[in-house]
């Protein structure tokens, strides 16, 4: 029977939980009935640790106490974070060796512990909804993730109460389904979030898919492009209407807001009105705005993007003519209009991947299926073997497992095993990769059964 699993997409603005339900994969909603949970967490006045949408509710009272996009100091060094250290709330400091710290009332924290609260989160959240203890999980990572970071998930994963199966990187994740159905070579990955735009050239050898190359900007992201589209709006307000949204932030936020729906219109009827009654000092403004209008403000950040792209082509050692699939994983809203860039350059039409959490979520799921699965064959197929040896071809192996060789003694038994298992200890292998300790547990589960059968054989 395989482990209870579940499949993480951990973001750094939200993270989605996926899982096997007796109607196959399902993405699974949170306690408040969503299926997005905010990566963000709050340590109230009264103590008590809050994650997930709730935070919100409570962030305009407790601003130095809600932890938002605290992924971006995970494993990080202090002074490699300072433009994210100005654009959050809370306090972040240095610890003694440099690493990232979270300082609030008095009380530090790292940033293993935040990460912890959230995954706890996610996991009750999923337990509660399949009504079974969830105990094992696959995680996406960014392509650029240091082992360094891993070492920080996994601690906080079993803090928790969850067993890490592994990684997978999250261009891989997102496109996993599709992967399974239709075979590539080189593949781009366009992945464009509300935090980063990030492009991953995917290398296939053998079935098997891998990073080749990822690039990351984090100041071309989703947020980017509405800032840029809000800051036409309120010039163009200010040459056309005589009125000046610059400092008036109710009024501005409104704009703001309005954006997302903006673009949407846009692509389903290329031309919006927008309205915006008593925007200030009881003006009302309406105007239209064109698709083609929207182009032009993005044209220079979407240009930028496909020049992002190239120079990430050619460092792979690849042309574009040999990129057999090009994939996008973001919002329908502002994909479309990087689209019609791509296919005016590049003259290819790409893949569409809507719903990037979603999917990087049913990619961690179908990896983690795939790890447990190969491990427990893998351990089956073992057992089966040593069943069916007789009792001299028994013997062999276990001698040959802790390395006796000559005259078996019980005292030379328990040398070779202490010596040996000692090579195992989780101490040793704990700042390994997750593979390599794995690897680790099987060998000392094989040590310690073929020390008890010498043991039943030889001991006084």
């Amino acid at each position: 029977m395989l482990p209870q699993i579940i499949g993480i997409h951990f973001g750094i603005d939200s993270s989605v939980v996926a899982a096997i339900t007796e109607r196959g994969m399902k993405i699974i909603p949170n306690s408040e009935g969503q299926f997005t949970t905010p990566s963000i967490v709050a340590r109230l006045s009264n103590g008590e640790w809050i994650a997930g949408l709730i935070t919100k509710h409570q962030k305009v009272t407790n601003t130095e106490g809600t932890f938002n996009s605290f992924k971006v100091f995970l494993g990080r060094h202090f002074d490699d974070v300072e433009h994210f250290r100005r654009s959050v709330s809370y306090n972040v400091v240095k610890s003694a060796n440099g690493e990232c710290r979270i300082v609030h009332r008095g009380e530090t924290y790292s940033i293993q512990d935040i990460c912890s609260h959230l995954f706890l989160k996610l996991k009750r959240d999923a337990s509660e909804y399949l009504g079974r203890d969830i105990t094992h999980v696959a995680i996406t990572e960014d392509p650029q993730t240091t082992p360094k970071q891993r070492n920080v998930v996994e601690d906080a994963l079993n803090s928790a109460g969850l067993n890490l199966i592994g990684f997978i990187s999250e261009p891989i994740a997102a496109v996993k389904e599709y992967l399974a159905k239709v075979p590539v070579t080189n593949a781009a990955v366009f992945d464009l979030s509300e935090s980063a735009f990030t492009i991953s050239i995917l290398e296939s050898i053998d079935g098997e898919v891998s990073v080749k190359l990822p690039r990351t900007d984090l100041e071309l992201s989703e947020t980017a492009f509405d800032k840029e589209l809000s800051r036409w709006l309120t010039n163009m307000i200010k040459e056309k209407h005589n009125i000046d949204l610059t400092y008036d932030n109710i009024s501005r936020a409104r704009l703001e807001n309005a954006i997302s729906a903006i673009k949407e219109e846009l692509l389903s009827y290329g031309v919006v009105t927008i309205s915006l009654p008593k925007i200030t000092e009881n003006k009302d403004i309406k105007f239209s705005l064109s698709k083609s209008e929207v182009e032009v403000v993005f044209k220079r950040m979407m240009e930028y993007i496909l020049d992002i792209a190239d120079r990430c082509i050619f460092d792979a050692d690849l042309l574009s003519n040999e990129i057999s699939d090009v994939i996008f994983i973001g919002q329908r809203s502002q994909l479309t209009f990087l689209q019609d860039v791509l296919m005016r350059r590049w003259h290819r039409e790409p893949k569409v991947v809507w719903n990037p959490d979603e999917a990087k979520a049913v990619g961690a799921l179908l990896h983690a299926q795939e790890k447990a699965s190969a491990r427990k064959t893998s351990h089956e197929q073992e057992e089966r073997y040593i069943k069916n040896l007789t009792e001299e071809e028994k013997l062999k192996h276990y001698l040959r497992i802790l390395g006796i060789e000559g005259a078996i003694t019980f005292e030379e038994i328990k040398r070779c095993y202490r010596a040996i298992v000692q090579q195992y200890h989780p101490d040793k292998v704990h700042s390994l990769g997750k593979e390599l300790r794995d690897v680790a547990e099987w060998k000392t589960k094989e040590i310690n059964e073929a020390y008890e059968y010498l043991k039943g054989r030889y001991s006084p």
